[in-house]
């Protein structure tokens, strides 16, 4: 967990790096493949009273508690509608999910185990995106293409990321400039 937690916390920094001067050219980046897959293998266990061997099973990220998050976790066939059926049927998969020894009972250590499996592989999906983005980002920043990020080469990036955000150009970023030029 520390590991995960450096590694998160070390990628913000990252992102303000390169500010706006990225792009999403990820795919480029064969380094952060090799990278994350040296670090990455988080674990999960289910502790079961039934079972010490059963593992948790994965189910829709689902998420959020709005609409949208509503119809994309339970509109199974995309027309826009969720009828009780489709509702059922997720829940009943979630609930399943949630109980992996069948035994239609869900300890909170069962329950918990999914969530820490989920959470594990967004984390980890999200983990791995980042640093493919972060030699993408180096990319962009490095303009002779040497492979060292000068300071010169890092603060044009910033000058560029004040003047789009200065659209009146005063030398100040306030709410009097667009909120939209970002």
């Amino acid at each position: 967990m520390n590991i995960l937690k450096s590694v998160l916390l070390g990628a913000v920094p990252v992102f303000a790096l390169a500010a706006c001067a990225t792009t999403d050219l990820a795919a480029s980046a064969p380094e952060a493949v090799e990278v994350t897959e040296t670090v990455t293998g988080a674990k999960s266990e289910t502790k079961s009273k039934d079972k010490e061997n059963a593992k948790p099973k994965r189910v829709s990220k689902g998420g959020g508690h709005s609409k949208a998050d509503f119809y994309n976790a339970y509109d199974a066939d995309g027309d826009g509608n969720v009828s009780q059926e489709e509702y059922k049927k997720v829940r009943d998969a979630g609930f399943d999910a949630r109980d992996p020894n069948s035994d239609e009972q869900v300890l909170v250590d069962e329950y918990v185990a999914e969530y820490e499996a989920r959470l594990a592989q967004d984390l980890a999906e999200q983990r791995d995106r980042q640093l493919k983005q972060a030699y993408v980002r180096f990319g962009i920043l490095d303009a002779d293409k040497d492979g060292i990020l000068t300071r010169e080469e890092f603060q044009a990036s910033g000058v560029r990321m004040f003047s789009r955000l200065d659209s009146n150009a005063d030398g100040v970023v306030n709410e009097i400039d667009e909120k939209d030029a970002y």
